[in-house]
C-alpha cells in the first residue's frame, strides 16, 4: 500500500535523517556570523556620516539595520542553543578581529564598499549557504530558517553594494585601490 503523501513526511523537510552539527558546533558557528553582523554593523555605523555619495549613505543605512535584524535573529538563536547571548559580544577569533581592524579604517567609499561587498558579505552569504547544508534540516530547522531568511537579505546586499562599487570605478586608479584593498583584507 502506498503512503498517501508520500515525500511530504515531517512537513515536506527532506533529508530528515541527515547528521547534522551538534549543539555545541552549531553555537560556535552562530557566534562567528552574529560576531561578523555585529561588525558590519559597526564598521558601518562608523563610515556613514564620512561618506559623501548619498546613495551610498542610504544604502549603507538601510543594510546597517539589516544588519542588526540579522545579529538579533542570531542571539536569539544562540541562547535557545543554551548558550550565553553575552558570549556573542567577544571576538571568537584573533584573525576575525584583525580583519574588522583593518575594514574599519578604510580610507574611502572604494575601500570601503570593496571590503564589505566583495569580501565580507559574499563570504558570509557563502557560510550561511555551507551552514544550511550541513545542519538537520529537521531537528535544527529554526537554525537553517534563520539563517535563509538571513542570507536572502544578504546575497541582496551583495548585489546591491557591488553595483554602486562599480558605478563608482571610474578609473584605472579607482580599480586598483579597491582591488588592492580587497586582497588586503
Amino acid at each position: 500500500m502506498q503512503e498517501k503523501f508520500a515525500g511530504y513526511a515531517f512537513g515536506g523537510i527532506s533529508d530528515a535523517a541527515r547528521i547534522g552539527y551538534g549543539v555545541e558546533d552549531n553555537a560556535r558557528i552562530l557566534h562567528r556570523f552574529a560576531y561578523i553582523e555585529r561588525q558590519l554593523m559597526h564598521v558601518m555605523a562608523g563610515h556613514l556620516i564620512s561618506v559623501p555619495e548619498w546613495e551610498v549613505k542610504i544604502m549603507l543605512g538601510r543594510h546597517l539595520y539589516e544588519d542588526s535584524e540579522h545579529h538579533q535573529l542570531l542571539r536569539v538563536r544562540i541562547s535557545e542553543l543554551r548558550k550565553s547571548e553575552r558570549s556573542v559580544d567577544r571576538s571568537p577569533d584573533e584573525a576575525l578581529t584583525a580583519v574588522f581592524d583593518e575594514l574599519i579604517r578604510a580610507a574611502n567609499t572604494l575601500e570601503l564598499l570593496a571590503g564589505i561587498y566583495q569580501v565580507i558579505k559574499p563570504g558570509l552569504v557563502a557560510a550561511y549557504h555551507g551552514h544550511i547544508k550541513h545542519c538537520n534540516p529537521l531537528v535544527d530547522y529554526n537554525t537553517g530558517r534563520a539563517l535563509r531568511l538571513i542570507m536572502m537579505e544578504e546575497a541582496e546586499h551583495v548585489q546591491l553594494g557591488q553595483a554602486y562599487l562599480e558605478s563608482l570605478l571610474v578609473d584605472e586608479a579607482g580599480r586598483e585601490q579597491a582591488e588592492a584593498f580587497a586582497s588586503h583584507l
